[in-house]
């Protein structure tokens, strides 16, 4: 061991500083083989030290050569011996350093936008609903990549999201899953806030006038009776804000041979869901 002895030892190489624009595809050697003549314990540590050991190598002033849709670099290692032998601690120790030449090849990135679906799925309580849309921001995020991987992403999805019986309204933060491509993908955001906005309904009722429509010959509709019941839900924080006024039930009438006329829901508050409506038709008579 205490001999000098030549020998080879392999470091992986890590490239640093690849321009923003581009993304490293093709390496012609992912390992420098440094040919060190040493003795045999120095020999030893050095190759203890080969699974810690990374030899850096920065692109900050790489010069790219385009060819077509790919962008190549040459880069001679000779400039970097004196680095290694440095981090390496090997300065006269070491013989010869291979490849004497790393030949990189690049792709061009691009920006793409794609939208967000977020993967949810719940069931609420009973006497909750959806008192509006769920919404989640943003609605989409911008990817940087190649133009090879980009080409087959046009959805970004959340991590899952499943819940039975929630109550009350929900925001959420959730991971956006990355799209699985080849190289290295970018997003602008790696989450988005979704809110499920769930209030609790009660059931109420209100009682309102019925308009017949469509009447013939100038004659006008009487109906009987002329007024019914609306049984509708409403989320507690509305409840005292529902008035008669904000629905409308309309008979029309479309045919002699009906002997009751169907009725209609012409328009109530976005914010009440409609049950049911007693009775559902009406008899008629025509006055003058």
């Amino acid at each position: 061991m205490s001999e000098n002895v030549s020998s080879s030892i392999e470091y992986p190489v890590k490239i640093e500083d690849v321009p923003d624009d581009v993304t490293l595809t093709g390496l012609s050697d992912s390992v420098f083989s440094i040919r060190v003549d040493s003795r045999g314990w120095h020999l030893l540590g050095l190759r203890r030290n080969t699974n810690k050991a990374q030899i850096p190598v920065s692109l900050k002033n790489i010069r790219l050569q385009k060819n077509g849709n790919l962008y190549f670099a040459r880069i001679p290692t000779a400039g970097i011996e004196e680095m290694i032998a440095h981090q390496m601690e090997i300065y006269n120790n070491m013989v010869s350093l291979s490849p004497d030449t790393l030949y990189l090849t690049f792709e061009q990135n691009i920006s793409k936008t794609v939208p967000v679906i977020p993967d949810i799925e719940f069931t609420p309580d009973n006497q909750f609903y959806l008192y509006d849309q769920v919404s989640y921001s943003p609605s989409g995020v911008i990817l940087h990549g190649t133009v090879s991987d980009l080409s087959s992403i046009d959805t970004v999805f959340t991590v899952p999201w499943h819940r039975e019986k929630i109550r009350g309204k929900q925001v959420l933060s959730l991971k956006l899953i990355s799209p699985e491509t080849q190289y290295p993908v970018s997003m602008n955001y790696d989450s988005v806030r979704v809110t499920i906005p769930l209030e609790q309904y009660t059931e109420a009722v209100v009682t309102v006038p019925v308009h017949g429509v469509n009447a013939v010959d100038g004659k006008q509709l009487k109906l009987f009776p002329n007024v019914v019941k609306i049984t509708y839900l409403v989320a507690l924080k509305d409840y005292n804000n529902v008035e008669q006024s904000d629905f409308r039930v309309e008979a029309s009438f479309i045919d002699a041979r009906e002997e009751k006329l169907p009725l209609s829901v012409v328009y109530s508050p976005k914010k009440c869901i409609i049950r049911s409506i007693e009775p559902e038709n009406v008899e008629y008579i025509f006055i003058k």
